[in-house]
Parts: C-alpha cells; structure tokens; sequence
C-alpha cells in the first residue's frame, strides 16, 4: 500500500489496526478505489439475511482483507528499515534536485554500493534513481490525477496518469539499494529474469549490472541489464531529466540490436515526445534512424512521424511494412530485395513522379477525419505502466493500406519478369545482391514539415480536471 508524501505513516497504521476492518485507513491515504472495496462488502454484510451464511463467509472476507493490509504495510516498513527510507519520505530530501539555473545541486557521479565504489558513465550522471545514501533522489509519486490534451490541427492526443500510476507495492524497477549484497562472479552468472529489477537480481547480477553503469554501452552484456538501466530512463522522461535521458536512450538503441529494446524504446520516445509537446526531440528520433535494426518498433508511430513531418516513404520503408499493407507474397523480397526495391522505386516514380511518396497525398484532410484512435501505453517500466496515451492509427487506414498493397502488387509482377530475363541471360547467377539503402533525409526544423496536411500533434496544451 502506498502512502502519499502528505500523510503520516503511523497515523495511517494506528487507524490500520483500530478501524481497518472499515477501511478507514484507505480513505485517509487516498486509496479511494480500496475503500470502496471495504464499503461494498460491509454494505452487503449489512444486507444479507441474519440467519444465512452470507454474511459469515463476507464478514471473513473483510478481515483477511485487513489482515492483508496490515501484513504488507509491516513487510515494506521491515524492508525499507532494512534497506533504506521509503520513497514516499524521500520526496523532500531528493538529492537530484534542479536549480534555477538548470544546474544539480548535487551532482550525482558514483555510487557506493556494500562498500564498492562504482564510477558512473558521464552520461549517467544525476540519471540512476538510488533509493538511500548521498544519492537518495527517488519519489514514486505525482500530486493528482492529471489529464492533459493536446489538440492537433485534425485530432487530439490526450494522457493520463495517477497520482500511484495503478500499481499498488510496485517500485521502480532499477532504484538502486547501495546495501544489497553484491558478489564479484568467478564464472558467468544467470541471465535476468524477463521484466527485471535491481533488488531482485542476485548479488553476482547486481554486481554486473553496476559494471554496466560504467559503460552502457559494453555489447557484450545481456539485455536484460540494459532494460534495468532503461527502466529507469523511462521514469525521467516522464517526471525527470527528459532531455539527457532521451539522448542516453538514443545512444543506447544505436549499440543494443535487441528486437524488444528497440521495439519498447523507440515506442516510448515517440509517445513522450507527444505528450511533452517536444517536436524538436522526436525530429531528433527520426534523424538517428541510421541502421536497420533502428527500424524495429510500431509501423503506425512511423507513419506517425512521417506524416506529421512530411517526411517522405521510400520504397525500402514501404516493403519493411508489407505485411501491414496485407501483402503477404514477399518472396521477392526476401530473396531479392536489392532488385525488388529498384524496381518499386521506379513503380513509385511512374506513379507519382518521385521515387518516393508523401503519406499526405495519400491521406488527405478528409481522410484525417476518417481516422480513429487507440489509447496505447508509453512505458515498459511497471512501476509507470498505467501511464496512457490517446494516439491515432494510420496503419490501419483502408486507403493506405490499398494503395501500399497495389504499389507492392506490381512491384511484384515487374520483378518477376525481371528475374525470368535474368535467368534466360545468366545474369542472374552472377548477381550479387545488394543491401537495400535507405535515403537518410535529415530534417532540421518542424518548419519544414508540411504545415496544411500534417497531423500537427504538438499544438496548445488542455488541462482538464
């Protein structure tokens, strides 16, 4: 159960064990929803016949609920003696606090961790949440409910989050204990569990996952690190640092080739761009777009930021995504993707005149208005993953998808008469395939960007109770 900053932890207890049956102790921390629970069952206690069993077997009910209650408020304050303050009382001792000048006041640059001194990277500086020690700057918490909108040109992007993110005993998964045992391995240790934590690594886990705060970008070390580093990274872009954390989670995706990293990352920088109205860093998103493997996350954020950009689609980004154009004959294009992505581009120039296609002819203003929208989750990182966010889906447009099919179609059918010539002239075993290059088009500034078609999602702020 979490306790808000604002309310006492021993009053909140003293009412655990004299009025918890009635849930009293929820109400005065806020946990309405809790609460409520508690009333409901008490109000069919009181509503249930006298003589029956109904109300036995719910009265039960209601005290092992208190019992509940009161066994993990004891198992998280034994813990946090333990281990270090709880980060409900943290909040005004943060030690990464901001300074009117934009500066630390405290620079966080080592730790000290069971006694071993660890040298943070530069880039991780005043990054790492550390839940005790010098360092101590964790606050899980925010003041209220928010709901905060922002209106585009044609659609409306919107999120949400609670004051306890939804999760109930949930922490950040990469705070750091600096008391936790930690042992240096003489032989190579267990990978991670998937969705890892630092307190639930073993002492020799915690130990290589330190050295990966030295260098975070060492290849050699399991992903499952990485993502306790990123964890962490995700919770400044929604309540820290977002600057220096969005660039560290670039430099991150251009050495970690992880399909999962990737997919989970790009997603968040693009969603937390959104929400934060930072048009600047999701340009600087789409200019680091510079390997192949940078290209695993969502097809719709893509679009997304293509459109919004006017950035155009070349034919290597169009065949990425054949299968959400439900073009499902992609033997040519596993095989020869070199002469299947000449060939399209000329498809393209016949077409449109251009080797490439803007996504706003295609996608008109009228279309926009066609469009629906998906509440998606911003963050892999439990301890925030109820944060939401209203996005539209443009990957599920019947028109694109028709027209991306039908460029992909025929396509298809030149390459295979290419392919036949090639093989009745010998050509075609002496080829030698090359890798599709895709034209890195750099944008320097949202002006650029098509101002009459483009989604416009970084518009005025809303906020709504």
């Amino acid at each position: 159960m979490l306790i808000p900053s604002n309310k006492s932890k021993w009053t909140t207890f003293v009412l655990m064990i004299f009025l918890g049956m009635f849930g009293v102790h929820r109400l005065y921390t806020k946990n309405y929803k809790t609460f409520s629970i508690y009333v409901i069952l008490w109000c069919i206690v009181y509503n249930s016949p006298s003589q029956g069993n109904t109300s036995t077997i719910f009265t039960v009910f209601i005290i092992l609920y208190w019992l509940t209650d009161i066994v993990v408020f004891l198992f998280w304050t034994i813990k946090l003696a333990i281990f270090g303050n709880s980060k409900s009382e943290i909040v005004s001792n943060s030690i990464h606090n901001i300074s009117a000048n934009g500066e630390d006041s405290i620079t966080q640059t080592e730790l000290m961790c069971a006694g071993n001194k660890i040298l943070l990277h530069p880039d991780l500086h005043g990054l790492v949440w550390i839940a005790d020690g010098k360092y101590r700057n964790y606050n899980g918490e925010v003041s209220n409910k928010q709901n905060i909108s922002t209106v585009g040109g044609n659609f409306t992007i919107s999120f949400s989050f609670n004051d306890n993110f939804g999760a109930v005993g949930v922490e950040e998964p990469s705070l750091i204990y600096t008391k936790l045992e930690l042992t240096k391995p003489r032989t190579s240790v267990e990978r991670p569990s998937y969705f890892p934590s630092y307190s639930g690594l073993t002492p020799g886990q915690r130990w290589t996952y330190l050295q990966l705060l030295i260098n975070p970008y060492d290849m050699s070390i399991d992903i499952g690190y990485v993502f306790v580093l990123y964890y962490g990274l995700e919770r400044h872009l929604l309540l820290g640092d977002f600057d220096r954390a969005f660039e560290a989670i670039l430099k991150l995706r251009d050495v970690h080739q992880n399909k999962s990293f990737q997919f989970y990352s790009a997603n968040a920088l693009i969603l937390a761009s959104m929400m934060h109205k930072r048009g600047e860093k999701l340009l600087d998103f789409v200019n680091s777009l510079d390997k192949e493997y940078e290209y695993n996350f969502s097809n719709n954020l893509f679009l997304i930021c293509y459109y919004s950009f006017g950035i155009p689609l070349q034919a290597g980004n169009i065949m990425r995504m054949a299968k959400m154009a439900d073009f499902s004959n992609t033997n040519y294009i596993k095989k020869y993707p070199g002469i299947f992505c000449a060939t399209l581009s000329d498809v393209l120039l016949e077409k449109y005149g251009e080797s490439n296609i803007l996504l706003s002819k295609i996608i008109d203003i009228s279309e926009l208005e066609k469009i629906k929208h998906e509440k998606s989750n911003i963050f892999a990182n439990v301890s925030i993953i109820d944060v939401k966010i209203h996005v539209p889906i443009l990957d599920n447009n019947p028109k694109l998808k028709k027209a991306m099919n039908s460029l992909l179609k025929e396509a298809h059918s030149r390459t295979k008469v290419k392919l036949s010539a090639m093989r009745k002239d010998g050509t075609l075993e002496k080829y030698n395939e090359k890798k599709i290059e895709i034209k890195k088009i750099e944008i320097k500034k949202i002006e650029t960007a098509n101002s009459e078609n483009n989604l416009n999602i970084f518009g005025e702020p809303v906020e709504t109770d």
